[in-house]
């Protein structure tokens, strides 16, 4: 027996040899099987960037192929199949990704997360909302997740709920620039624009290079009728380069509308026309031109009114009212003689109505929008400003500042294109009243123009 030890030895020695051997290869085959994947991954995703998503997506099959599904080589597969717009196989291998790292819960949720995208751009938006609440439920802190779940909210018009989760969120992170900007258009939309303007002007100072910001500040101010105001953070809105025309455009038609609805007629005139001399689209064109006519009408310009009423006409006929005003007023288009009548400046139209008088004694009495009154050795001369006839209401206003006059009263003339309509001509001061309307009036016009 005193060789046993010996043999024993020699047995141990192999036995460990072969441990030895089989451990170096494992460790051998592991970081081979490492930089495999490494490798794939890395080459998966370079194919994916240089946009060549075939070869990327051949290249992980041909991997999958031949090794056991890993974790990294499903990821970089979903990726480059989202990338490529094969959505459905990338929720695919997102979902298999996730399967592997159940246990892990920070990395399963990032997985989880990707998923719930994957379902918003399918249009399974209920899915996606599952997968989002599921993150929540295990991590109510999650500020991804819940500016998800409010954008989600926000995007399917559930402002309640929109508003909700973005309190919630901000509550956690109040220094999320985009969040904050949600929050504003959501308090917008719901009608509370006072805090909807808190929001925004936190932003201008946060983050001032977000033109948005400046159009949706404008469009609250309008809302609480601070017009001015409104109208210059659309010109901030406007001063922004690289903005798309679309964007461009429908900032250019809300401060137009702005500039009427706080009766800055004049201005709101030049600025829409300065805008229809930039490139601008057919509709936006058509929506310039018809606040400009009214800009214009409001002005007094009424013929020149008519006149781009009757452009948007040829244009598209069947535009909001355009083609029915042209159509109505398409008689006078031709005598480009009223647009010297119809003018805004004060001075230009009293001297076109005492060119009209033919007379230098004459003294103007009262000005308005509406008419001036000249007074001449105790007869009366209305120049009335509208190109539509004078109503009821309108003749009283004119017989009210006629009968508050000192002196004898030697008649009245009246200057009106279309004359009186039907429900005036029974008004005791139109049968006292001298009318002079359509071609006599044109005629007296030309003749004044003349001179």
């Amino acid at each position: 027996m005193p060789g046993f030890p010996k043999l024993s030895d020699d047995i141990l020695i192999i036995v460990l040899a072969v441990i030895a051997a089989l451990l170096v290869g494992i460790i051998v085959f592991i970081i081979l099987r490492l930089l495999t994947t490494k490798r794939t991954d890395h080459e998966i995703k370079r194919l994916a960037a240089e946009k060549r998503y075939d070869d990327a997506i051949a290249k992980g099959e041909d991997y999958l192929k031949r090794h056991k599904p890993d974790f990294a080589i499903l990821v970089a597969m979903g990726e480059a199949h989202d990338s490529k717009g094969s959505l459905q196989s990338a929720l695919k291998y997102f979902t298999d990704a996730s399967l592997m790292v159940h246990g892990n819960k920070p990395v399963y949720h990032s997985i989880v997360l990707r998923m719930a995208r994957m379902c918003e751009k399918l249009g399974r938006n209920k899915d996606a909302l599952s997968y989002y609440l599921m993150i929540l439920e295990a991590d109510g802190s999650n500020a991804e997740v819940l500016y998800e779940i409010a954008l989600y909210h926000y995007d399917h018009r559930n402002m309640k709920k929109a508003r909700e989760f973005l309190e919630q969120l901000l509550k956690l992170k109040p220094g999320l620039i985009d969040a904050r900007f949600i929050y504003g258009k959501t308090l917008s939309e719901t009608g509370n624009y006072a805090s909807a303007i808190k929001q925004f002007e936190l932003l201008e100072k946060y983050d001032p290079a977000n033109s948005e910001v400046y159009f949706y500040k404008g469009r609250c101010l309008e809302n609480l009728k601070q017009y001015h105001d409104a109208s210059a953070a659309y010109d901030t809105y406007l001063s922004f380069e690289g903005l798309v025309p679309d964007q461009k455009e429908r900032a250019m038609i809300a401060q137009v509308q702005t500039m009427l609805r706080a009766k800055e007629h004049k201005a709101g005139a030049e600025k829409a026309e300065s805008f229809l001399r930039s490139e601008v689209s057919e509709g936006a064109k058509k929506e310039l031109l018809y606040l400009f006519a009214n800009l214009k009408k409001e002005l007094g310009e009424e013929f020149e009114a008519i006149m781009i009423y009757d452009l948007i006409a040829k244009i598209d006929p069947l535009f909001r009212d355009a083609g029915t005003i042209a159509q109505k007023y398409e008689k006078l288009l031709p005598h480009t003689a009223f647009k010297q009548y119809f003018v805004s400046d004060e001075g230009r139209f009293d001297e076109i109505c005492k060119r009209m008088l033919d007379e230098n004694t004459c003294r103007i009495i009262h000005r308005s929008v509406d008419q001036y009154i000249y007074h001449s050795e105790g007869r009366y001369t209305v120049f009335f400003r509208h190109i539509d006839p004078i109503n009821y209401a309108q003749m009283s206003a004119i017989e009210n500042v006629i009968t508050l006059q000192r002196g004898a009263f030697g008649g009245c003339e009246i200057y009106a294109i279309y004359g009186t309509d039907s429900d005036t001509s029974v008004h005791p001061w139109r049968k006292t009243s001298a009318l002079t309307e359509r071609e006599s009036f044109l005629r007296i016009l030309k003749k004044a123009l003349e001179t």
